[in-house]
């Protein structure tokens, strides 16, 4: 399978305390900036897409060396004024934090554009599914963040608000059409995922 190296690394750095988010009372207060969850590409079909973001919780900081780097920000007006954060005993869900698209067009001979099916893979899957979870310790060891990616669909159903999230499914993208990712947050202790030693992997076949 081959690898892209075009890496997401979504980091959880801008919630930290003093880094200018708002952190709500229990929270993880000594969580680490420089945690962050690596996503890679793989598959043959990696090279078509697209990923990037319009959520208001997430900002794109990507540098000028071919990675694409966002970041999850529970205070998108940067004053301390959203009255959200990693809390204990919580489980948060930021809807539609990625949009990954097929980007892939017709040839100039006129061959047809590839149909892409995204799945997702973590260090302890085999295989891959439609979600995937690493987690995250804060700088001593004694709590958890549980960071789950969940694959969804909006771009086939009349309405436009198809939705395979959580159910386990893989979307399969024609040209143009995309996948929204849902990212969410488990801080209650009773959810469970391979460490960040990994990294997720989205995957992109060609159907």
């Amino acid at each position: 399978m081959t690898i892209n190296r075009r890496n997401v690394l979504l980091g959880l750095g801008a919630i930290v305390g003093g880094g200018g988010a708002l952190i709500g009372t229990g929270a993880f207060s000594s969580v680490s900036a420089a945690r962050t969850v690596s996503v890679s590409t793989a598959g043959d079909g990696n090279a078509f897409l697209q990923i990037d973001s319009s959520s208001g919780y997430v900002t794109d900081d990507t540098p000028n060396d071919g990675t694409d780097t966002f970041t999850i920000n529970f205070d998108p007006d940067g004053d301390g004024s959203t009255a959200s954060g990693f809390n204990k005993n919580a489980v948060t869900t930021i809807k539609d934090a990625l949009t990954i698209t097929n980007n892939a067009v017709a040839n100039s001979d006129g061959g047809t554009t590839p149909d892409i099916q995204l799945s997702l893979s973590d260090p302890d899957q085999t295989g891959s599914s439609g979600s995937a979870s690493v987690t995250i310790s804060n700088t001593d060891g004694t709590e958890e963040i549980v960071v789950t990616f969940y694959l969804g669909q909006n771009t086939t159903a009349d309405d436009g608000t198809t939705s395979y999230i959580d159910d386990g499914r893989t979307p399969i993208l024609g040209s143009g059409e995309s996948a929204n990712v849902d990212v969410k947050i488990d801080t209650t202790g009773n959810a469970s995922a391979p460490s960040t030693d990994g990294e997720l992997t989205i995957v992109a076949e060609q159907a």
